[in-house]
């Protein structure tokens, strides 16, 4: 992660640590460097630019790990955004394991179209 890091330019760098790790708003990083919150939002912008090139070295799912070595005092479960433990849900009609698809809204119950459509039958079926 620190390789990672480094390869940002540091105005890039600093803004990016402010709002993505300290979860600093846009006007407090702005206060903080002494430019104006246009400029943060170009900083960010240029570092998530830099860490989203791929690289055979660094992948998404080993720079949230290195992320969270490299800063020892974050929660890994907030990085993340789901719970630890595996984090994968079951499936409400099926049992299937499945992984949460969308980082806002109400968590998916079901693992496809077809086994909401099939709990919803059974919900809906009239006792003959």
């Amino acid at each position: 992660m620190r390789d990672a890091l480094d390869t940002i330019p540091a105005p890039a760098r600093a803004a990016f640590v402010l709002m993505d790790i300290e979860y600093l708003t846009t006007q407090e990083v702005a206060a903080t460097l002494g430019v104006s919150a246009a400029s943060v939002r170009r900083r960010r912008a240029q570092a998530l630019s830099i860490l989203r090139t791929p690289s055979p070295v660094h992948n998404l799912a080993q720079y949230r790990v290195d992320l969270a070595a490299y800063l020892h005092d974050v929660d890994l479960s907030a990085l993340l955004g789901q719970p630890l433990g595996g984090g994968a849900r079951r499936c409400d009609q099926c049992e299937q394991s499945f992984g949460r698809r969308a980082r806002s809204g109400r968590p998916p119950r079901y693992c496809s179209n077809a086994c909401r459509q099939r709990a919803y039958r059974r919900r809906t079926e009239q006792p003959r």
